[in-house]
């Protein structure tokens, strides 16, 4: 009787402990949507002021888009600002009439640019729920708390958090840059990390992160004592997730609210296709889904590195044909793509493509992608090693199979439909090139 008593009391004061439901994130969200402050929306959950401003704090979704077909600023200067000519000389409208203009007004495009952001997301409830200028077109950066988003990220989170390695590529790199030349002078791992305050890990986990071959490079090989006991198991390499909310505004309900807005955008599928499970090299696959045209990427590694670095040199090499080329990618949550920002933007912050993610386990959710793999595997075999092949080799396989009628395109082939929408300067610029139907080859022969 004692402890119900207690925990009625407990409840009243909006104490009580444990982890918070999606029927309590759901309070949160209609409480903030009715303008309700902290206080209010804890007497409701039956939580602590200080739970929900943590979970608000933790769980908002950021939206950098305009309303309807209004375009995203974030410019200071933009309600009086006058700039023209943004666009070219010649341009006498305006930055509120001409459409070029307006996309120059963002860093290194407009003399006068000056990012901000909205001083109420500075304070409670940090968010734009229940705002009123919100409903006034506002075209700033806005967050928003919605149950069923931060329901996600915290199962992923609590999952994530009771498997595999949390740390990411580049806390890896940088603390392999200050162990490796302690362990060449034969230090331990104690003493390692009090000569590296900055690395704040356990000896213990240290220890794991060095067998797991998190750290690039360092093994155990490279401890001084360790190579002389017998190992009990040999571990494969963690891969690491980079950017681990990086589903959130980017989920499969997501690409379908935007596809329904936007149903002119065409979506390119993103995979990757492995050789030996025991080799590092494996290809990316972009898929145009409705003209079945495909690229093929050799990556060194299947890392989320070496997938932004595929498309900042694709980015480079297709030039302004990347932005019509690529508008729209849908990829699944492998971590070789959790990386999503150095994707979508320029290398001066310019927003040139969108990334989406699939459900887990929902491969057929991009299945026009897994299904043309069928004509590369023809050439590649699974199970065959990839270490031999070379990106010109790919530019061979992909112009073959890109070069093969296929009945839904009425007989044409992806290479016409290609050529039909973009153009054939992209193509020599991606090294594919037409095939005849004669010569058409897709057995192992084409490459050796």
């Amino acid at each position: 009787m004692k402890g119900k008593q207690k925990t009625r009391k407990e409840r009243e004061k909006g104490k009580i402990k444990g982890h918070m439901t999606q029927s309590d994130r759901l309070l949160i969200e209609r409480s903030l949507n009715e303008g309700k402050n902290f206080k209010e929306t804890a007497q409701a959950v039956g939580k602590s002021q200080t739970t929900i401003s943590r979970e608000v704090k933790s769980h908002f979704v950021e939206i950098k888009r305009g309303y309807g077909s209004g375009r995203f600023n974030d410019c200071g200067n933009k309600p009086e600002c006058r700039e023209k000519r943004l666009c070219g000389p010649e341009c006498t409208a305006g930055r509120h009439n001409c459409p070029a203009c307006a996309i120059k007004c963002k860093p290194g495009g407009c003399p006068r640019y000056v990012k901000t952001t909205c001083r109420k997301l500075e304070r409670p409830p940090y968010v734009c729920n229940g705002c009123p200028e919100d409903k006034k077109r506002c075209t700033m950066t806005r967050n928003y708390y919605r149950a069923v988003e931060a329901q996600k990220e915290y199962e992923t989170t609590l999952v994530e958090s009771r498997q595999g390695a949390s740390i990411s590529e580049q806390e890896a790199r940088e603390h392999a840059e200050m162990i490796r030349p302690l362990l060449k002078n034969h230090q331990s791992v104690y003493n390692i990390l009090l000569a590296c305050p900055e690395i704040t890990y356990s000896e213990k986990t240290m220890y794991n992160y060095i067998e797991q071959g998190v750290y690039p490079g360092i093994g155990n090989h490279s401890l001084p004592r360790k190579v002389r006991y017998k190992p009990r198991k040999r571990q494969r390499a963690i891969p690491v997730k980079v950017d681990k909310k990086c589903t959130i505004g980017r989920g499969w309900d997501d690409y379908n609210i935007y596809i329904k807005a936007h149903p002119d955008v065409p979506t390119v599928e993103m995979d990757c296709v492995e050789g030996l499970r025991s080799e590092p090299k494996t290809l990316l696959t972009l898929h145009l889904k409705d003209i079945h045209f495909q690229l093929a990427l050799v990556l060194e590694r299947k890392t989320s590195e070496n997938v932004t670095a595929a498309f900042s040199n694709l980015r480079q090499l297709l030039g302004d044909d990347f932005r019509r080329i690529f508008p729209l990618i849908l990829t699944d949550n492998g971590t070789e793509f959790s990386n999503p920002r150095p994707i979508e933007e320029a290398s001066d912050g310019e927003l040139t493509t969108l990334v989406f993610y699939c459900q887990p386990y929902s491969f057929t959710q991009k299945g026009a992608c897994e299904k043309n793999h069928e004509e590369i595997r023809c050439i590649l075999p699974k199970g065959k090693s990839l270490q031999h092949v070379t990106q010109d080799d790919m530019n061979t396989v992909m112009s073959h199979v890109n070069s093969l009628a296929r009945a839904s395109l009425g007989g044409r082939t992806p290479y016409e439909k290609f050529v039909e929408r973009f153009g054939e300067q992209p193509l020599k610029k991606l090294g594919i090139r037409f095939i005849p139907a004669k010569d058409v080859n897709l057995t192992p022969n084409l490459i050796k």
